[in-house]
């Protein structure tokens, strides 16, 4: 598979979530796919959970897409630089709905095997997301954190 056709995939995956069409998944993801999107204690990893976390995270933020800003592919492999955008709308990991509007951003790196997704590695600027939903972090947590915000 050439790596027209590897990026071709990663953005019919994140059409999937962005248009809530997750069946797609099916087609795009190994059953034995890895990931360190969430963590196992949490949801072992499968293609079902990998619906259940993104029907889980719709509901906490209504509105949630992201914008792919880059792809990048070689052989096998597909780099991802995304932003993701939301509102609060529902309890997150202990912190309770706020309303806010948040934008972050961050890296997919993908690994390609016969036209599915194999490997899923995301890295994404929490500290961020976490800070515009109104999470009470320390400054020097934070400083680092809105340096990004100054450059955009």
């Amino acid at each position: 598979m050439d790596t027209e056709q590897n990026k071709l995939i990663v953005r019919r995956w994140q059409e999937a979530y962005n248009s809530g069409s997750l069946d797609a998944l099916d087609e795009l993801l190994t059953q034995d796919w890895r990931s360190n999107s969430w963590p196992d204690e949490i949801l072992p990893k499968s293609v079902e959970n990998a619906k259940a976390s993104d029907r889980m995270t719709v509901q906490i933020f209504p509105d949630w897409h992201h914008t792919t800003e880059d792809v990048i592919a070689e052989g096998d492999g597909v780099v991802q630089r995304f932003t993701f955008a939301g509102t609060h709308a529902h309890e997150f990991f202990g912190l309770m709905p706020t309303g806010n509007r948040f934008e972050s951003g961050g890296i997919n790196i993908f690994r390609i095997d016969a036209g599915k997704i194999v490997e899923h590695w995301a890295f994404v600027e929490e500290l961020g997301h976490l800070t515009q939903l109104g999470a009470d972090l320390s400054a020097a947590w934070v400083g680092p954190v809105t340096h990004r915000q100054r450059l955009g």
